[in-house]
């Protein structure tokens, strides 16, 4: 089987200042494109020529705020295309609703307009996957995205370095309590650091550290407060942050604290987790 896999970046996208590690929708691509079964071609959606689609038995489109409608229809004419959803593509601003730039999408946190482009994707493709089950309710609602064949994740993907590290780590003490230092607003750190005020917790900032400091600061952690102001589809750093051992003070905004998986032992939780890559295939392959 030839398999494409197209997104706007991965991981060795050049940085720049304001953005200097790699996002989540980049570490989750790398993650299932690590345990896929079958040779895959990679393609970024500015390089992406429609005539080339043609050679592919499936496609898998990831992250796709840069593609173009013509890319998009192209894509939606070969009905061989699966849609793997980091985000939220409808009307928003990086991918929320509470960030959107129009009032009646923030407020409402809801959108029913038809988007053409995008309402023949989705009804052409053999199926989406979305990573929780509050993202798919979010499409969902929008009368023109219901419908199409789709599963769910269940949470991000992570790599089999995450997994080793979780099971070496070695007790050790503990002390403190961690919060996200995000620059955008959604991402709820002045609610996180006025809970940390309320409960008399001097919190350890996370900010513009590489993902492997970041893992260093939850195994070092009592806890990690994670309160963002609008849906969080998956989240990986509550789910680091609970594997590496830190109680996790979150709200039902982040979607794997609303999973079944979340509520189970630690150990069939992490096992969940960590099918996940290879549960995506076979989920791609069920469509």
């Amino acid at each position: 089987m030839r398999i494409l896999f197209i997104a706007d970046q991965y991981t060795d996208a050049p940085r720049t200042s304001d953005v200097r590690h790699p996002g989540g929708a980049e570490l989750t691509d790398a993650a299932a494109l690590a345990a896929c079964p079958e040779p895959i071609d990679l393609c970024k959606f500015r390089d992406l020529e429609p005539g080339q689609l043609a050679r592919y038995d499936l496609i898998v489109v990831g992250n796709s705020g840069t593609a173009t409608r013509a890319q998009l229809t192209a894509i939606a004419d070969t009905r061989r295309h699966v849609s793997f959803e980091h985000d939220l593509r409808i009307c928003t601003w990086r991918g929320n609703y509470p960030a959107s730039v129009e009032p009646a999408h923030r407020f409402a946190h809801y959108c029913a307009c038809p988007h053409p482009s995008l309402q023949k994707f989705y009804a052409q493709a053999r199926g989406v996957v979305y990573l929780t089950a509050r993202q798919q309710r979010c499409f969902e609602a929008n009368p023109f995205f219901a419908g199409a064949r789709s599963a769910i994740l269940g949470c991000s993907l992570f790599d089999e370095a995450f997994f080793r590290r979780v099971r070496t780590s070695e007790p050790r003490p503990r002390a403190g309590t961690a919060i996200f230092g995000s620059k955008h607003r959604v991402k709820g750190f002045r609610e996180a650091y006025q809970y940390c005020m309320a409960h008399d917790l001097s919190p350890l900032v996370i900010r513009d550290i590489p993902p492997t400091e970041v893992l260093d600061v939850f195994e070092q952690s009592e806890q990690f407060i994670y309160l963002p102001l609008g849906t969080e589809w998956a989240g990986r750093m509550p789910v680091e942050a609970r594997f590496l051992g830190c109680d996790v003070v979150t709200n039902e905004n982040v979607g794997v604290a609303g999973e079944p998986w979340w509520r189970w032992p630690l150990d069939d939780a992490l096992a969940y987790v960590e099918d996940g890559p290879r549960r995506f295939w076979r989920i791609v392959f069920s469509f």
